[in-house]
């Protein structure tokens, strides 16, 4: 069984390092791997993006969040895809490095194999 998997229900743009709002975080405790792709919309300043898939089991607080997987892209008009396993109940984003301005899109496809 596959689902889709939306971490930004949008493209996102930010100016600074991030992290995507625990309100926002999506719940996949229903999957046993995940494909996610980074689309990168905009990149001006130049230099490369880099997004880590950071996961949790509770939404109250950053405290017990770790890394999942780590995403690069080089460029604007550019997209990485990912495969993990090993998550937690949550998921969410973490603009690590980026230009100036970045937007970028983070969805992808959850998998339960039963």
């Amino acid at each position: 069984m596959a689902d889709i998997v939306t971490v930004t229900q949008k493209p996102v743009r930010h100016s600074i390092a991030e992290k995507q709002n625990l309100r926002l975080a999506v719940d996949v405790s229903a999957y046993d791997e995940l494909d996610l792709l980074l689309t990168v919309y905009e990149s001006s300043g130049g230099g490369s993006i880099t997004v880590k898939i950071i996961t949790g089991m509770q939404i109250e607080s950053d405290i017990g969040w770790i890394d999942v997987a780590s995403f690069a892209a080089t460029a604007a008009n550019a997209a990485n895809k990912q495969n993990f396993k090993n998550f937690l109940r949550y998921i969410r984003y973490e603009l690590i490095t980026g230009s100036t301005t970045t937007t970028f899109l983070v969805n992808g496809v959850g998998r339960k194999w039963a």
